[in-house]
């Protein structure tokens, strides 16, 4: 082996070294488990949760074991809430406490389409959850199969920012990873099946829905739910 080839072979082992080094997390940043039971309140505002018959769309696509690729979640909470009119929203919490390139939040339309269904409508819009605050990035779609139709409304925060795509939540993690931050994530999903609500009315209703539910959350779980 010529003494070029080992001077480049060196000089490799020490950038790789160095990045390494580099990317090393600080556990430090980690945030607490945030037990999304003990916060998450059962009734707020014209809100109780009920139990129906209606069946949640899975959030992975298994839910044993730990954190993987085909399911990311250290704590999923999946309940159903209807106010006086009856009306029925369902909301699916499903937070990471680490996010990888190769273990992260999936987007639902992934999920629902793993699922049999077909996604249309898809479209960006906001959720207000308070004066002062600034409104979500979310994105609302139509969930349809054989059986019913879904209006489908979230969001996915990762770290200190919301998602609004993968390539934008890969590079996140990179930013991140050079900073030795590790960031964490979680899915805020909520769905109504269409019946006498329109699209455009289960929107706005799931809306309100996020609206009050992070006003009843207390504040310092926030951080959970939505961008410190």
């Amino acid at each position: 082996m010529s003494v070029r080839l080992i001077n480049i072979l060196a000089v490799c082992m020490v950038v790789s070294s160095g990045l390494a080094l580099a990317l090393t997390p600080d556990l430090s940043s980690v945030r607490d488990d945030p037990h999304l039971e003990s916060f998450v309140p059962s009734s707020f505002g014209q809100w109780q949760e009920v139990k129906t018959n209606q069946v949640q769309m899975d959030l992975t696509v298994r839910r044993d074991g730990e954190p993987s690729i085909d399911n990311p979640y250290d704590e999923v909470l999946m309940r159903s809430y209807a106010n006086e009119k009856g009306q029925v929203i369902m909301l699916a919490l499903a937070y990471g406490k680490l996010q990888r390139q190769e273990v992260k939040v999936h987007r639902p339309e992934l999920c629902y389409t793993a699922q049999g269904f077909s996604i249309r409508n898809q479209q960006d819009t906001a959720v207000n959850v308070g004066a002062g605050a600034t409104p979500i990035p979310s994105k609302a779609l139509v969930a349809a199969s054989r059986q019913r139709e879904e209006l489908v409304l979230y969001w996915i925060r990762i770290g200190d920012m919301i998602s609004k795509s993968a390539w934008e939540t890969r590079l996140y993690i990179v930013e991140q990873g050079l900073k030795h931050q590790l960031v964490d994530g979680i899915l805020v999903r909520t769905s109504q099946i269409l019946g006498e609500d329109d699209a455009e009315q289960s929107l706005q209703l799931q809306q309100q829905f996020l609206h009050d539910l992070v006003q009843a959350v207390p504040r310092d779980k926030r951080k959970y739910l939505i961008p410190s």
